[in-house]
Protein backbone atom coordinates (compact mmCIF):
# COMPACT_ATOMS: atom_id res chain seq x y z
CA UNK A 1 0.00 0.00 0.00
CA UNK A 2 2.85 2.42 1.27
CA UNK A 3 4.69 1.69 -2.45
CA UNK A 4 1.17 3.10 -4.24
CA UNK A 5 1.13 5.85 -2.54
CA UNK A 6 3.86 7.16 -3.11
CA UNK A 7 4.08 6.27 -7.38
CA UNK A 8 1.04 7.89 -7.12
CA UNK A 9 2.65 10.92 -5.39
CA UNK A 10 5.48 11.33 -7.70
CA UNK A 11 2.81 10.63 -10.67
CA UNK A 12 1.02 13.91 -9.40
CA UNK A 13 4.81 15.65 -8.39
CA UNK A 14 5.51 15.06 -12.23
CA UNK A 15 2.08 16.30 -13.11
CA UNK A 16 2.26 19.65 -11.07
CA UNK A 17 5.98 20.47 -12.23
CA UNK A 18 4.44 23.10 -14.91
CA UNK A 19 2.67 25.01 -12.15
CA UNK A 20 5.01 27.56 -10.04
CA UNK A 21 2.78 28.17 -6.90
CA UNK A 22 5.52 28.96 -4.06
CA UNK A 23 6.24 30.61 -0.83
CA UNK A 24 7.89 34.02 -1.25
CA UNK A 25 9.60 34.28 2.27
CA UNK A 26 12.25 36.95 1.54
CA UNK A 27 14.44 38.44 -0.52
CA UNK A 28 17.99 39.70 -1.06
CA UNK A 29 18.99 43.60 -2.51
CA UNK A 30 21.43 44.70 -4.85
CA UNK A 31 21.79 48.45 -4.18
CA UNK A 32 18.91 48.36 -2.25
CA UNK A 33 16.57 46.96 -4.70
CA UNK A 34 14.76 43.56 -4.73
CA UNK A 35 15.75 41.43 -8.10
CA UNK A 36 14.27 38.45 -9.64
CA UNK A 37 17.17 36.40 -9.03
CA UNK A 38 17.40 37.52 -5.68
CA UNK A 39 14.17 36.28 -4.51
CA UNK A 40 13.65 33.77 -1.90
CA UNK A 41 11.35 31.32 -2.18
CA UNK A 42 10.11 27.68 -2.00
CA UNK A 43 7.91 26.23 -4.95
CA UNK A 44 4.83 23.94 -3.71
CA UNK A 45 6.00 21.01 -5.61
CA UNK A 46 9.17 21.18 -4.30
CA UNK A 47 7.69 20.15 -0.76
CA UNK A 48 5.70 17.47 -2.31
CA UNK A 49 9.32 16.28 -3.81
CA UNK A 50 10.95 16.17 0.04
CA UNK A 51 7.61 14.13 1.24
CA UNK A 52 8.23 11.40 -1.22
CA UNK A 53 11.62 10.85 -0.97
CA UNK A 54 11.23 10.43 2.51
CA UNK A 55 8.39 8.38 2.30
CA UNK A 56 10.42 6.33 0.15
CA UNK A 57 14.40 6.74 1.89
CA UNK A 58 15.26 3.58 -0.17
CA UNK A 59 16.16 3.17 -3.93
CA UNK A 60 15.40 0.36 -6.40
CA UNK A 61 16.67 1.18 -9.40
CA UNK A 62 18.38 -0.31 -12.36
CA UNK A 63 22.11 -0.91 -11.34
CA UNK A 64 23.84 1.04 -13.80
CA UNK A 65 22.10 3.65 -12.07
CA UNK A 66 24.81 4.02 -9.17
CA UNK A 67 27.24 5.95 -11.09
CA UNK A 68 24.74 8.87 -11.92
CA UNK A 69 23.58 8.66 -8.13
CA UNK A 70 26.96 8.97 -7.06
CA UNK A 71 28.29 11.75 -9.42
CA UNK A 72 24.94 13.85 -8.72
CA UNK A 73 25.76 13.25 -5.08
CA UNK A 74 29.77 14.48 -5.55
CA UNK A 75 28.23 17.38 -7.79
CA UNK A 76 25.95 18.16 -4.55
CA UNK A 77 28.95 18.07 -2.07
CA UNK A 78 31.29 20.09 -4.04
CA UNK A 79 28.70 23.02 -4.88
CA UNK A 80 28.16 23.31 -0.67
CA UNK A 81 31.47 24.32 -0.73
CA UNK A 82 30.71 26.96 -2.95
CA UNK A 83 28.19 28.18 -1.11
CA UNK A 84 30.55 28.79 1.85
CA UNK A 85 32.79 31.17 -0.40
CA UNK A 86 29.61 33.18 -1.98
CA UNK A 87 29.10 36.84 -1.22
CA UNK A 88 25.56 35.96 -0.77
CA UNK A 89 25.32 33.05 1.31
CA UNK A 90 21.67 32.97 1.83
CA UNK A 91 20.83 33.08 -1.44
CA UNK A 92 23.76 29.92 -2.35
CA UNK A 93 21.85 28.27 -0.04
CA UNK A 94 18.55 27.93 -1.19
CA UNK A 95 19.78 27.51 -4.65
CA UNK A 96 21.94 24.90 -3.16
CA UNK A 97 18.79 23.74 -2.27
CA UNK A 98 16.76 24.08 -5.06
CA UNK A 99 19.44 22.00 -6.70
CA UNK A 100 19.59 19.09 -3.73
CA UNK A 101 15.38 18.62 -4.65
CA UNK A 102 15.89 19.04 -8.01
CA UNK A 103 18.43 15.60 -7.23
CA UNK A 104 15.90 13.77 -4.95
CA UNK A 105 13.22 14.48 -7.57
CA UNK A 106 16.21 12.52 -9.94
CA UNK A 107 16.53 9.84 -7.67
CA UNK A 108 12.77 9.40 -7.17
CA UNK A 109 12.13 8.95 -10.68
CA UNK A 110 14.95 6.43 -10.75
CA UNK A 111 12.92 4.12 -8.90
CA UNK A 112 11.62 1.10 -10.75
CA UNK A 113 8.48 0.28 -8.55
CA UNK A 114 7.40 3.21 -10.87
CA UNK A 115 6.46 2.33 -14.26
CA UNK A 116 7.83 4.87 -17.26
CA UNK A 117 4.42 4.66 -19.12
CA UNK A 118 2.78 6.51 -16.06
CA UNK A 119 5.86 8.80 -15.75
CA UNK A 120 5.78 9.96 -19.31
CA UNK A 121 2.12 10.48 -19.36
CA UNK A 122 1.88 12.56 -16.44
CA UNK A 123 4.58 14.82 -17.96
CA UNK A 124 2.20 15.37 -20.99
CA UNK A 125 -0.89 15.03 -19.34
CA UNK A 126 0.33 18.01 -17.11
CA UNK A 127 1.37 20.14 -20.08
CA UNK A 128 -2.50 20.41 -21.13
CA UNK A 129 -3.89 22.64 -19.33
CA UNK A 130 -0.47 25.43 -19.51
CA UNK A 131 -0.68 24.84 -23.20
CA UNK A 132 -4.33 25.73 -23.55
CA UNK A 133 -3.65 28.74 -21.20
CA UNK A 134 -0.17 29.89 -23.01
CA UNK A 135 -2.46 29.44 -26.27
CA UNK A 136 -5.64 32.02 -24.92
CA UNK A 137 -2.48 34.93 -23.45
CA UNK A 138 -1.39 34.86 -26.91
CA UNK A 139 -4.46 35.18 -28.76
CA UNK A 140 -5.82 37.52 -26.01
CA UNK A 141 -3.08 39.56 -25.23
CA UNK A 142 -2.61 39.50 -21.51
CA UNK A 143 -2.10 36.87 -18.53
CA UNK A 144 -4.20 36.52 -15.77
CA UNK A 145 -2.71 36.47 -12.22
CA UNK A 146 -3.17 33.89 -9.36
CA UNK A 147 -0.51 34.14 -6.37
CA UNK A 148 -2.37 30.50 -5.97
CA UNK A 149 -1.93 29.03 -9.21
CA UNK A 150 1.60 30.92 -9.30
CA UNK A 151 0.74 32.80 -12.30
CA UNK A 152 1.77 36.18 -12.84
CA UNK A 153 0.07 38.86 -14.80
CA UNK A 154 1.27 40.24 -18.18
CA UNK A 155 -0.06 42.24 -20.90
CA UNK A 156 1.19 42.89 -24.41
CA UNK A 157 1.38 46.60 -24.08
CA UNK A 158 3.57 46.63 -20.40
CA UNK A 159 7.22 47.15 -20.40
CA UNK A 160 9.08 44.11 -19.11
CA UNK A 161 6.54 41.79 -21.10
CA UNK A 162 8.21 38.68 -22.91
CA UNK A 163 6.76 39.88 -26.52
CA UNK A 164 7.47 39.86 -30.24
CA UNK A 165 7.23 43.36 -32.03
CA UNK A 166 6.08 43.16 -35.45
CA UNK A 167 4.63 45.48 -38.14
CA UNK A 168 0.81 45.14 -36.79
CA UNK A 169 2.19 45.73 -32.95
CA UNK A 170 3.48 43.86 -29.60
CA UNK A 171 1.89 40.25 -29.52
CA UNK A 172 2.18 38.46 -26.01
CA UNK A 173 4.39 35.23 -26.41
CA UNK A 174 2.79 32.18 -24.48
CA UNK A 175 3.73 31.93 -20.84
CA UNK A 176 1.95 28.72 -20.03
CA UNK A 177 1.95 28.63 -15.92
CA UNK A 178 5.72 29.95 -16.52
CA UNK A 179 8.03 32.45 -15.52
CA UNK A 180 9.15 32.76 -18.94
CA UNK A 181 7.80 31.64 -22.38
CA UNK A 182 11.67 30.23 -23.11
CA UNK A 183 11.26 27.70 -20.37
CA UNK A 184 7.54 27.23 -21.43
CA UNK A 185 9.50 26.38 -24.50
CA UNK A 186 11.69 23.99 -23.33
CA UNK A 187 9.08 22.12 -21.21
CA UNK A 188 7.04 21.44 -24.44
CA UNK A 189 9.98 20.52 -27.01
CA UNK A 190 10.42 17.66 -24.26
CA UNK A 191 6.48 17.20 -24.29
CA UNK A 192 6.52 16.35 -27.74
CA UNK A 193 8.86 14.05 -27.25
CA UNK A 194 6.87 12.63 -25.17
CA UNK A 195 3.51 12.65 -27.12
CA UNK A 196 5.62 10.32 -29.72
CA UNK A 197 7.22 8.24 -27.41
CA UNK A 198 3.54 7.79 -26.03
CA UNK A 199 2.37 5.56 -28.76
CA UNK A 200 4.87 3.07 -28.33
CA UNK A 201 2.20 2.43 -25.25
CA UNK A 202 -1.03 3.87 -25.97
CA UNK A 203 -3.09 1.49 -28.60
CA UNK A 204 -6.54 1.97 -28.23
CA UNK A 205 -8.78 3.72 -30.23
CA UNK A 206 -9.63 6.30 -27.56
CA UNK A 207 -5.85 6.43 -26.69
CA UNK A 208 -4.78 7.71 -30.12
CA UNK A 209 -7.49 10.09 -30.10
CA UNK A 210 -6.12 11.18 -26.82
CA UNK A 211 -2.66 11.73 -28.11
CA UNK A 212 -3.88 13.12 -31.22
CA UNK A 213 -5.06 16.40 -29.24
CA UNK A 214 -2.32 16.28 -27.15
CA UNK A 215 0.18 16.58 -30.26
CA UNK A 216 -1.96 19.47 -31.74
CA UNK A 217 -2.67 21.21 -28.48
CA UNK A 218 1.31 20.77 -27.44
CA UNK A 219 2.28 21.69 -31.37
CA UNK A 220 0.46 24.87 -31.57
CA UNK A 221 1.69 26.51 -27.94
CA UNK A 222 5.06 25.69 -29.04
CA UNK A 223 5.36 27.95 -31.59
CA UNK A 224 3.46 30.86 -29.94
CA UNK A 225 6.24 30.79 -27.33
CA UNK A 226 8.63 32.17 -29.99
CA UNK A 227 11.09 30.72 -28.37
CA UNK A 228 13.73 30.06 -31.15
CA UNK A 229 16.40 28.57 -28.47
CA UNK A 230 13.49 25.55 -27.60
CA UNK A 231 12.65 25.29 -31.93
CA UNK A 232 16.25 24.66 -32.37
CA UNK A 233 16.48 22.63 -30.00
CA UNK A 234 13.47 20.86 -31.43
CA UNK A 235 14.78 21.13 -34.59
CA UNK A 236 18.22 19.17 -34.00
CA UNK A 237 16.34 16.52 -31.91
CA UNK A 238 13.99 15.95 -34.68
CA UNK A 239 16.69 15.77 -37.04
CA UNK A 240 19.07 13.31 -35.23
CA UNK A 241 15.83 11.16 -34.71
CA UNK A 242 14.40 10.97 -37.90
CA UNK A 243 17.67 9.61 -39.33
CA UNK A 244 17.89 7.02 -37.08
CA UNK A 245 14.64 6.42 -36.54
CA UNK A 246 14.91 5.77 -40.41
CA UNK A 247 17.41 3.44 -40.61
CA UNK A 248 16.85 1.43 -37.58
CA UNK A 249 13.39 1.26 -36.43
CA UNK A 250 10.85 1.50 -39.43
CA UNK A 251 8.00 -0.27 -37.57
CA UNK A 252 8.05 1.99 -34.70
CA UNK A 253 8.33 4.98 -37.41
CA UNK A 254 5.02 3.94 -38.75
CA UNK A 255 3.22 3.57 -35.34
CA UNK A 256 4.75 6.93 -34.34
CA UNK A 257 3.86 8.41 -37.54
CA UNK A 258 0.26 10.14 -37.39
CA UNK A 259 1.22 11.64 -33.92
CA UNK A 260 4.54 13.30 -35.91
CA UNK A 261 1.91 14.46 -38.89
CA UNK A 262 -0.55 15.65 -36.83
CA UNK A 263 2.09 17.58 -34.56
CA UNK A 264 3.76 18.77 -37.74
CA UNK A 265 0.35 20.18 -39.46
CA UNK A 266 -0.82 21.66 -36.36
CA UNK A 267 2.68 23.49 -36.73
CA UNK A 268 2.85 24.60 -40.14
CA UNK A 269 -0.38 26.07 -39.80
CA UNK A 270 -0.08 28.00 -36.76
CA UNK A 271 3.20 29.83 -38.73
CA UNK A 272 1.47 30.42 -41.29
CA UNK A 273 -1.80 32.32 -39.69
CA UNK A 274 0.65 33.71 -37.10
CA UNK A 275 3.64 34.46 -40.04
CA UNK A 276 4.44 37.78 -39.49
CA UNK A 277 5.40 37.56 -35.47
CA UNK A 278 6.80 34.42 -36.49
CA UNK A 279 9.44 35.62 -39.36
CA UNK A 280 9.88 39.16 -36.89
CA UNK A 281 11.51 36.61 -34.22
CA UNK A 282 14.27 36.03 -36.82
CA UNK A 283 15.16 39.86 -38.07
CA UNK A 284 18.04 41.15 -36.19
CA UNK A 285 16.73 44.92 -37.32
CA UNK A 286 13.84 44.74 -35.25
CA UNK A 287 14.06 46.62 -32.18
CA UNK A 288 13.68 43.83 -29.51
CA UNK A 289 15.57 41.35 -31.45
CA UNK A 290 18.27 43.77 -31.96
CA UNK A 291 18.10 44.13 -28.03
CA UNK A 292 17.63 40.79 -27.18
CA UNK A 293 21.20 39.81 -29.65
CA UNK A 294 22.71 42.67 -27.97
CA UNK A 295 22.01 41.50 -24.54
CA UNK A 296 23.04 38.14 -24.98
CA UNK A 297 26.59 39.09 -26.30
CA UNK A 298 27.17 41.59 -23.51
CA UNK A 299 26.56 38.76 -21.00
CA UNK A 300 29.07 36.55 -22.99
CA UNK A 301 31.41 38.97 -22.60
CA UNK A 302 31.47 39.85 -19.26
CA UNK A 303 31.20 36.30 -17.88
CA UNK A 304 35.11 35.83 -17.52
CA UNK A 305 35.83 38.66 -15.91
CA UNK A 306 33.07 38.38 -13.27
CA UNK A 307 34.21 34.68 -12.51
CA UNK A 308 37.94 34.66 -13.05
CA UNK A 309 38.67 35.19 -9.37
CA UNK A 310 36.98 32.59 -8.60
CA UNK A 311 37.47 30.30 -10.95
CA UNK A 312 38.53 27.18 -9.27
CA UNK A 313 35.05 26.85 -6.61
CA UNK A 314 32.98 29.61 -8.01
CA UNK A 315 31.17 32.41 -6.82
CA UNK A 316 28.68 30.66 -5.23
CA UNK A 317 25.17 28.82 -6.57
CA UNK A 318 22.97 31.77 -7.69
CA UNK A 319 25.23 34.22 -6.90
CA UNK A 320 26.56 35.08 -10.74
CA UNK A 321 24.37 38.23 -10.87
CA UNK A 322 25.40 38.92 -7.23
CA UNK A 323 29.03 39.41 -8.73
CA UNK A 324 27.95 41.26 -11.83
CA UNK A 325 26.86 44.30 -10.16
CA UNK A 326 29.62 44.46 -7.60
CA UNK A 327 31.76 44.50 -11.36
CA UNK A 328 29.45 46.96 -12.60
CA UNK A 329 28.59 49.35 -10.33
CA UNK A 330 25.35 51.88 -11.67
CA UNK A 331 24.03 49.31 -14.31
CA UNK A 332 20.01 49.28 -13.23
CA UNK A 333 18.93 46.18 -11.29
CA UNK A 334 16.51 44.64 -13.67
CA UNK A 335 19.90 44.67 -16.32
CA UNK A 336 21.60 42.19 -14.63
CA UNK A 337 21.15 38.82 -15.68
CA UNK A 338 23.04 34.89 -15.24
CA UNK A 339 24.77 34.50 -18.78
CA UNK A 340 22.85 32.70 -21.25
CA UNK A 341 24.71 29.74 -21.42
CA UNK A 342 24.23 26.90 -19.02
CA UNK A 343 27.60 25.40 -19.39
CA UNK A 344 29.10 28.40 -18.56
CA UNK A 345 26.97 29.30 -16.17
CA UNK A 346 27.54 25.78 -14.22
CA UNK A 347 31.39 26.54 -14.33
CA UNK A 348 30.85 30.25 -12.99
CA UNK A 349 28.82 29.66 -10.40
CA UNK A 350 30.40 26.35 -9.32
CA UNK A 351 33.77 26.56 -10.52
CA UNK A 352 36.27 24.12 -12.21
CA UNK A 353 35.82 21.69 -9.52
CA UNK A 354 31.63 21.53 -9.39
CA UNK A 355 31.84 21.63 -13.43
CA UNK A 356 34.30 18.68 -13.05
CA UNK A 357 31.74 16.40 -11.43
CA UNK A 358 28.59 17.83 -13.15
CA UNK A 359 30.35 16.83 -16.47
CA UNK A 360 30.87 13.05 -14.87
CA UNK A 361 27.11 12.92 -13.97
CA UNK A 362 25.91 13.74 -17.64
CA UNK A 363 28.75 11.16 -18.99
CA UNK A 364 27.02 9.12 -16.67
CA UNK A 365 23.70 9.53 -17.64
CA UNK A 366 24.50 9.27 -21.47
CA UNK A 367 26.57 6.38 -20.80
CA UNK A 368 23.67 4.70 -20.19
CA UNK A 369 22.15 5.76 -23.34
CA UNK A 370 24.85 5.02 -25.57
CA UNK A 371 25.10 1.39 -24.37
CA UNK A 372 21.03 0.86 -25.32
CA UNK A 373 21.33 2.72 -28.90
CA UNK A 374 19.67 1.88 -30.87
CA UNK A 375 16.80 0.51 -28.90
CA UNK A 376 13.59 3.13 -30.06
CA UNK A 377 13.10 4.05 -25.94
CA UNK A 378 16.61 4.56 -25.94
CA UNK A 379 16.19 7.00 -29.25
CA UNK A 380 13.51 8.54 -27.60
CA UNK A 381 15.84 9.22 -23.93
CA UNK A 382 18.74 10.54 -27.23
CA UNK A 383 16.31 13.21 -27.93
CA UNK A 384 15.29 14.84 -24.84
CA UNK A 385 19.16 14.81 -24.09
CA UNK A 386 19.64 16.54 -27.75
CA UNK A 387 17.21 19.04 -26.78
CA UNK A 388 18.44 20.06 -22.95
CA UNK A 389 21.77 19.94 -24.45
CA UNK A 390 20.95 22.87 -27.18
CA UNK A 391 19.17 24.96 -25.06
CA UNK A 392 21.87 24.97 -22.25
CA UNK A 393 23.98 26.58 -25.31
CA UNK A 394 21.60 29.39 -25.48
CA UNK A 395 20.07 30.08 -22.08
CA UNK A 396 20.68 30.38 -18.48
CA UNK A 397 17.27 28.74 -16.69
CA UNK A 398 18.18 25.37 -16.79
CA UNK A 399 20.59 26.13 -13.96
CA UNK A 400 19.20 29.26 -12.66
CA UNK A 401 15.91 28.90 -12.06
CA UNK A 402 14.14 25.76 -10.22
CA UNK A 403 12.00 25.01 -13.34
CA UNK A 404 14.97 24.29 -15.39
CA UNK A 405 16.45 22.12 -13.00
CA UNK A 406 13.83 20.14 -12.47
CA UNK A 407 13.49 19.80 -16.44
CA UNK A 408 17.03 19.01 -16.45
CA UNK A 409 16.60 16.33 -13.38
CA UNK A 410 13.67 14.82 -15.31
CA UNK A 411 15.41 14.22 -18.70
CA UNK A 412 18.57 12.96 -16.66
CA UNK A 413 16.11 10.39 -14.95
CA UNK A 414 14.14 9.70 -18.18
CA UNK A 415 17.27 8.98 -20.10
CA UNK A 416 18.33 6.35 -17.45
CA UNK A 417 14.78 4.77 -17.10
CA UNK A 418 14.20 4.33 -21.03
CA UNK A 419 17.52 3.19 -21.27
CA UNK A 420 16.89 0.38 -19.29
CA UNK A 421 15.96 -3.17 -20.91
CA UNK A 422 12.54 -2.84 -21.41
Amino acid sequence: MRDKIVNALVYLIVFLLPWQTRWIFGFEELYGQAWEYGLLSLFAVEILIVIAALLRPRLKSYRDADWPLIMGGFFLAVALVSVYLAESPMLAILVWLHMFIAYLMFRLLLDRRLRVRYVVGAFVAGLMIPSVLGICQFLVGASPESSWLGLAAHEAGELGASVVESINGRHLRAYGTFQHPNIFGGFLAIGLVSVVLLARWFRSKGEKLGLHIMATVIAVAFVLTFSRSAWLAFFVAAAIGGWIVLWEHRIAARKAMPFIIVAMVATLLTIIVFFEPFAARFHPNYRLEAISISERTTGLTNWWPTVRDEILFGVGPGNYTVELAAANPGVPVWAFQPVHNSFLLVLGEVGLAGAFFFVLWAASVDRINYKALPRATAVAALLMGAIVLVIALFDHYLFSLWPGLALMAFVFAMTVRLSEPQ
